[in-house]
């Protein structure tokens, strides 16, 4: 698989999850690589696709 087929699974874990670190454990990472790689998705989205709410990472538009 390709890297952004790979961080498109992992924001799938993210809003499973509700946090960087649940999709972490999953995926057998550490959260700040979560946030750097989502990071880079939203770069080349050229938008952000997830947002804050109530205490959990939930996607935007875009995102979804």
């Amino acid at each position: 698989m390709t890297r952004e087929v790979d961080n498109l699974l992992l924001l799938l874990s993210v809003v499973r999850h509700g946090s960087y670190s649940g999709a972490a454990a999953t995926q057998g990472i550490s959260h700040t690589t979560v946030s750097r790689r989502i990071a880079a998705l939203e770069k080349s989205a050229g938008a952000r696709l997830l947002v804050r709410s109530d205490g959990a990472w939930e996607p935007t538009d875009l995102g979804r």
